[in-house]
């Protein structure tokens, strides 16, 4: 009789297991058929949570291609795969023939982020934009962040400042690497955005910040103690932060930032950018330009160190635009434009911490249409010449002056 319950129990289980697992696909079953063309092979996980165990495990660990490499092996290297994340059906994109295709069909496709996202970055930000809205936001703040003029100014400031850091650097016995390189990449950034320059109010913003980052790659539970609730909270309080920044301009204060810049602009109706669109805008802009240049600089001196050949090369082509330029001179924009060897191996950096496995392809140089850790065609990052000129700067001081 025991051996019998046991069965029973055994067989439930496995019933109620297998109608679980399942039910992803049976609830997305009818949205499925009625499509004019198959969707890619996959699996679309456990209800609600999908794969984001597998996807959050992978993307924390050191081999963050895992997740990928999972369909890649079950099902082939077609380039295309159905899976759930966020919360939401989604389709993974492997492959950069699918990927360029993507990108350069943009008017066929909205924006599938996450309610979630949603949630954090606002109606406003310019990656959740669709359509007309998306092109107008991108005509109001794209010339802010690409102009050469602007990218001129922009580049004296950050020179100057980093050697001044790099200098407290190099008085400390002992730093550690990521945060220094965090704090010195958020300060150039809240200065270039909304002139942010006290300590007091950096350090505050950062805290905040800092909360507001982690409830982007967090299981979008809205639960008092999770990550997401703690990011959403974080949310406003970065927006009562900068609430008053935006109201002091309008009342006629003028600084010589990004956010200046934006609230100059006007669309094609003459209609200025809101405060609301000014406030998610900062705060995509805070994310896109903080946490991806904090680790590409990272990884910069950490790959350095392992390739001393490679250190030397960047340091020849940086001390022959040195010798050009008057003694003391900040590096210039246009200085950096042609430290082209520095930016293939920045470029190569990104490539490495971002898709491809961990080796360094010493002087590699990527084929047009290959790299694209800044997006494609209509969806590409407006602010991709910033970050990059960030990054070259600072690793042209170490390269030089710096052990």
């Amino acid at each position: 009789m025991a051996a019998i319950v046991l069965i029973i129990w055994t067989l439930l289980i496995l019933l109620i297991t297998t109608a679980v697992r399942k039910f992803n696909n049976w609830w997305y079953e009818p949205n499925e058929k009625s499509l004019a063309a198959p969707l890619p092979p996959g699996d679309l996980g456990w209800p609600i949570f999908g794969h984001m165990y597998s996807f959050l495990r992978a993307y924390t660990s050191s081999n963050p291609n895992a997740f990928t490499d999972s369909y890649l092996e079950k099902y082939g290297k077609l380039g295309l795969y159905k899976t759930h994340l966020f919360s939401q059906p989604t389709i993974l994109t492997t492959s950069s023939d699918a990927y360029k295709w993507v990108t350069a069909h943009g008017d066929h496709f909205l924006p599938g982020w996450p309610d979630s996202f949603n949630m954090l970055f606002g109606c406003n930000s310019i990656s959740l934009l669709a359509g007309d809205k998306h092109k107008r936001m991108k005509r109001l703040t794209g010339p802010s962040l690409q102009g050469t003029d602007t990218l001129a100014r922009f580049a004296l400031q950050i020179a100057e400042e980093d050697v001044r850091e790099l200098e407290t650097w190099a008085r400390e016995k002992v730093i550690n690497t990521y945060d220094a390189v965090t704090k010195l990449i958020f300060d150039r950034m809240m200065k270039i955005l909304i002139s942010c320059e006290e300590r007091s109010e950096l350090d505050e913003i950062a805290r905040i910040f800092s909360k507001f980052i982690l409830a982007v790659r967090a299981i979008p539970i809205n639960l008092p103690g999770t990550a997401h609730h703690k990011g959403l909270k974080a949310r406003q309080r970065l927006r009562e932060k900068l609430t008053p920044v935006i109201s002091r301009r309008r009342a006629g204060e003028r600084k010589d930032d990004v956010l200046q810049l934006w609230m100059d602009q006007s669309d094609d109706d003459g209609q200025p950018m809101t405060d609301e669109e000014l406030l998610d805008m900062i705060g995509g802009y805070m994310i896109a330009g903080h946490t991806g240049s904090a680790l590409s600089l990272t990884w910069f001196m950490i790959f350095m160190n392992e390739h001393p050949e490679v250190l030397e090369k960047v340091r020849v082509e940086a001390q022959e635009v040195r010798n050009t330029k008057p003694p003391g001179e900040p590096l210039s924009y246009f200085d950096t434009r042609r430290l082209k060897y520095l930016r293939h191996v920045h470029d190569e950096i990104l490539r490495i911490v971002n898709i491809a496995p961990f080796t360094f392809r010493k002087g590699r140089l990527l084929k047009p249409g290959q790299f694209a850790a800044f997006g494609e065609g209509q969806r590409a990052c407006p602010g991709q010449q910033f970050a990059r000129l960030n990054v070259v700067i600072i690793a042209y001081y170490l390269a030089l002056d710096y052990k």
